[in-house]
């Protein structure tokens, strides 16, 4: 955006005199211009879209603190769930009972979804080889191997939710894809991203 920006401008210092129809004001040139700028703006922004790869993953499993949700209220009740896993020593609780197991980053990942009423639970967890035994406030989620399409985006609750959108309702279908089914989930490496991955057929 910003390049387009000072190439139009470039071109207006250039070309002044070519441009401006006599017939105009410099006030109505310059607001004529103006328009176009914006139209110009519009439509760089309307046609970047995320990049998506495809990716195979092996099964494992992801052990970590429940949220019961649903379609409608997930979108505030996620970030807020964030918040409490964070403000009470969540991370270092996964630490202690993954150990040399647990996989680098922390997983969101969705399962349990009823299609009907729209009910998914919603696991902060982190990834490991093999079932462990987990205190009763958390669950393990059985992760199948699947092929994934993957999108990353920057750590931003609004960035999040439209990578989501975009990967499900434009991407996929528009590529030919269907949702494969099984447990789809927000792969967060470091503090500076996120991963979206969902199964794909």
């Amino acid at each position: 955006m910003r390049r387009l920006c000072c190439i139009t401008l470039q071109t207006m210092g250039r070309q002044w005199g070519e441009l401006r129809d006599p017939r105009l004001s410099v006030e109505e040139h310059l607001g004529h211009i103006n328009k176009r700028v914006e139209k110009l703006k519009e439509a760089y922004s309307s046609s970047s879209q995320p990049s998506v790869c495809i990716h195979p993953r092996d099964a494992f499993y992801v052990i970590g603190y429940p949220l019961v949700t649903n379609t409608e209220r997930s979108r505030l009740e996620v970030p807020a769930f964030w918040d409490r896993f964070f403000e009470l020593g969540g991370p270092d609780m996964l630490l202690k009972i993954a150990g040399e197991s647990q996989g680098r980053g922390i997983y969101g990942v969705c399962t349990d979804f009823n299609c009907k009423s729209g009910e998914f639970t919603y696991v902060i967890g982190v990834s490991v080889s093999e079932p462990k035994d987990i205190p009763e406030d958390m669950v393990q989620v059985s992760m199948p191997a699947a092929l994934y399409a993957v999108v990353k985006t920057v750590l931003d609750v609004h960035a999040i939710h439209d990578a989501w959108d975009f990967l499900i309702k434009t991407w996929m279908p528009e590529a030919g894809y269907s949702h494969a089914g099984t447990e789809d989930f927000e792969y967060y490496p470091d503090e500076c991203g996120c991963e979206i991955w969902v199964p794909i057929d």
